[in-house]
C-alpha cells in the first residue's frame, strides 16, 4: 500500500516535470538563458526527488523484509513450543 503510494507520487512528479519541460521548451529553443537555467534547475530537482523516492522505496522494502523475518521467527518459535511434549 505504501509502496503503491510512492509509485503514484513518482508518476505524478514525472508528469509535473514533463509539463514544466514542455512549457520551457520554446524558451530554450529560442536561446533564453533564464529559461535554460530554469529547465536545468528543474531537471536537477527531478533527479534529486527520484533518488529520494528510490531510497524511500528501498527502506520500505527492507523494513517489510525485516518484519516478515521477525514474524517468521516468532511463528517457528511458537510452533516449536507447541510441539513440546507435556510429560
Amino acid at each position: 500500500m505504501l509502496e503503491g503510494k510512492l509509485v503514484q507520487l513518482q508518476e505524478e512528479l514525472q508528469k509535473g516535470f514533463r509539463q514544466l519541460a514542455e512549457l520551457n521548451h520554446e524558451g530554450v529553443q529560442q536561446g533564453y538563458n533564464a529559461t535554460r537555467w530554469t529547465q536545468t534547475n528543474n531537471e536537477n530537482k527531478q533527479q534529486a526527488l527520484q533518488h529520494q523516492l528510490g531510497q524511500a522505496k528501498e527502506e520500505i522494502t527492507y523494513s517489510y523484509k525485516k518484519a516478515i523475518q521477525h514474524l517468521e521467527q516468532e511463528r517457528e518459535e511458537l510452533s516449536a513450543k507447541r510441539s513440546l511434549s507435556w510429560d
